[in-house]
């Protein structure tokens, strides 16, 4: 807080200078002076500074000290003097009651423009924030825009002095209150859309800000670094503008709502719109890493539509898909349409290119559904679409994603959005992180690790599902090699599940655990696939939890696999032991004296199935069995089946007979 005895500590970090009593500074670009007189406690601002009613111009209370930081800030900033108005008296509300706007903006036409609430840091600061979220009858500042519609913008102000570094620190809630363009084009064909323009009353505005804008705020877009005097708004988001996230930001929370007051009820759909945005999100920080580098991950008021940030999404997300899980995305570049034209003349080739890029764009984006939150197929579908687009990217845009290390909030949050919007189904059964935390600390990670120079162990898991196999084994690594980034121990990981979805979950999961450089695919992990995987017994640790228990997959299979696996030609076509082939798949995998952690049913150890028995007799001859973990039937929560985890070494391979061609 600043108060009587530390202002003249906060003055000099201001850049004030002291002569006698009296501390003084002079703006040059405004060419005005502001003095504080401490013998007779009164603050001298410029002349042409209106101070209303002088009632800030005193030491009669600390709220009046931060008023004097934060014209400061405006006059360092490069706001005029003389349109800056102290204590302006507006009537609150319909009460007939008066109040006094600490400070009010006027732009060059002499319009209201900016209106600020000034408060003291700590309770009165955080009364307040309540006040503006959570009360609509709490409506100070609504209150001064309903009588000064000109506003644009809305800010709650606090200062404060750090002591202990020397320096002065402000927070601030900004509310822009004027209406989106985008949300207005919407509203013409959607009327229940409430927009600020048809608000009369304080009360009006706050249900506007609450339902249409989901109480949206800026922050850093009137004092930031790039900001301009009188041009609020629309500075772009850079690298070095990213933060961490907080337990206390609640982001799931916040993901939640929007999902709740835009009805969008298909979790799932939005949790798989929410990975591909990942994707893009990765993309950016990855393609962006200068701090000045302007993000494209972003919604730019005042300058983007929805057709503009779809287009960058598209193009991230294409490059994502085909650089982290090697797939492609159809996607033609605006320039197409040019580039095709090139060849044609003639006085109306203009007109026809603009034409041709408008519904090429519109066909684009209202046939794509990569960020489709409800079903897109025509112009409104899409403007609707696109709201609920642009709130999710605004919910995410200020953060960092990417890290070369493990973020253990980020794995949290990735965690909780997994569990409210992953339906796990066809022996489709998500490991818990106890479990895969178990395993890894059951193998003998020490026999790659113990030596000076480590060999990063080669590790698989052939149906990886959300990752947690994999993420939980990046981290049990890194623990016991510690200087080695995450993202490059991550390097020897790999993991493959015939769901796209969950391909997708597993990639996501890795990224958002500092682990970018793992290789994932979509794909069958029965398949063999050395382009991918390299070699037959090229890995050194198998850790899986493969399906069980599906019926008739053998019709679904190719005849490669029915032909390659001695387990599957002994199950009919009802079967539905999909496990006993993947204990024949980790046979292929797995090096002479690779380990091997896997959950399996436990009746494995029991049935009298041929295919059982061919399974039993691959363990017997292929491996060492070291130990066998049993789990009841409640352990993956959506399942009853009984399990086990087998935990195996290969067998030492002996040389094999080569044949010499003469």
């Amino acid at each position: 807080m600043i108060t009587k005895e530390n202002l003249p500590k906060v003055l000099e970090c201001l850049g004030f200078e002291k002569q006698s009593d009296i501390y003084s500074k002079h703006y040059n670009e405004s060419n005005c002076e502001i003095s504080i007189d401490f013998a007779n406690e009164r603050i001298e601002y410029p002349s042409n500074l209106d101070t209303g009613a002088n009632t800030t111009t005193n030491f009669s209370q600390e709220e009046n000290f931060v008023v004097l930081e934060c014209v400061n800030r405006l006059l360092d900033k490069g706001y005029k003097p003389e349109s800056i108005f102290l204590e302006k008296t507006w009537t609150l509300g319909h009460t007939g009651k008066s109040g006094r706007a600490d400070i009010t903006i006027y732009d060059k036409k002499n319009n209201a423009y900016l209106i600020i609430e000034c408060k003291r840091a700590g309770n009165d600061y955080k009364e307040a924030r309540k006040e503006l979220f959570d009360d609509p009858a709490g409506k100070q500042l609504f209150s001064y825009w309903a009588q000064a519609r000109s506003t644009q913008w809305l800010q709650l102000y606090a200062s404060d002095y750090d002591d202990e570094n020397d320096n002065v620190t402000y927070k601030e809630e900004i509310v822009r209150s004027f209406d989106d363009k985008n949300v207005e084009l919407l509203a013409k064909e959607e009327d229940s859309i409430l927009l600020y323009k048809n608000a009369s009353t304080a009360e009006d505005f706050f249900i506007v800000w609450d339902e249409t804008y989901s109480k949206k705020v800026y922050h850093n877009i009137i004092f930031g670094e790039d900001s301009i005097a009188y041009n609020i708004g629309d500075q772009p988001i850079k690298n070095k503008d990213l933060k961490k996230f907080k337990k206390e930001d609640g982001i799931t929370d916040s993901f939640r709502e929007i999902l709740r007051h835009n009805n969008i009820s298909d979790k799932e759909n939005a949790f798989n719109k929410l990975l591909s945005l990942f994707i893009c999100k990765f993309v950016d920080e990855e393609r962006h890493r200068d701090e000045n580098d302007i993000m494209d991950f972003q919604y730019i008021d005042g300058t983007d539509n929805y057709y503009s940030l779809y287009e960058r999404l598209l193009a991230l997300f294409q490059i994502g898909m085909k650089e982290y899980l090697k797939e492609e995305v159809f996607y033609l570049d605006n320039d197409y349409i040019r580039k095709t034209l090139d060849q044609f003349t003639g006085k109306k080739r203009k007109a026809l290119e603009e034409e041709l890029v408008d519904k090429f764009q519109k066909t684009k984006m209202l046939s794509c559904q990569v960020f489709a939150f409800r079903e897109v197929y025509n112009e409104k579908l899409f403007l609707q679409n696109g709201k609920v687009l642009v709130e999710v990217v605004e919910l995410f845009q200020n953060y960092k994603l990417a890290y070369s290390s493990k973020d253990q909030f980020l794995g949290e949050l990735f965690e909780n959005l997994l569990d409210q919007g992953f339906k796990q189904e066809a022996g489709q059964f998500f490991t818990p992180v106890p479990i895969t935390r178990f395993v890894w600390n059951s193998l003998p990670l020490d026999r790659y690790l113990s030596s000076k120079t480590p060999a990063l162990p080669k590790v698989i898991d052939f149906a990886c599902g959300s990752g947690h196999f994999l993420t939980e084994g990046v981290s049990a690594i890194s623990e016991s090699v510690k200087e080695i980034e995450d993202k490059n121990i991550s390097e020897t990981f790999y993991g493959i599940d015939k769901d796209n979805r969950l391909a997708r979950v597993s990639k996501v999961a890795m990224l958002l655990n500092g682990a970018a450089n793992a290789h994932i695919k979509q794909g069958d992990g029965l398949e063999p696939d050395e382009d991918f995987l390299g070699e037959l017994n090229s890995f050194d640790i198998l850790v899986a939890n493969p399906p069980y228990s599906i019926d008739a997959f053998k019709t679904h299979e190719s005849r490669k696999v029915q032909s390659l696996y001695e387990t599957i030609k002994l199950m009919s076509f009802n079967c539905g032991d999909i496990q006993n082939v993947f204990i024949e798949r980790m046979h292929h995998l797995l090096k002479p004296k690779g380990i091997a952690a896997i959950v399996m049913p436990s009746a494995l150890l029991s049935n009298v199935e041929a295919s059982d028995i061919k399974t039993r007799e691959i363990l017997l001859h292929n491996f060492y069995i070291r130990c066998i973990a049993s789990f009841g039937g409640k352990t993956f929560g959506k399942t009853s089946t009984n399990t086990i985890i087998l935990f195996l070494e290969h067998f030492d391979f002996p040389p094999q007979t080569a044949k010499l061609n003469y």
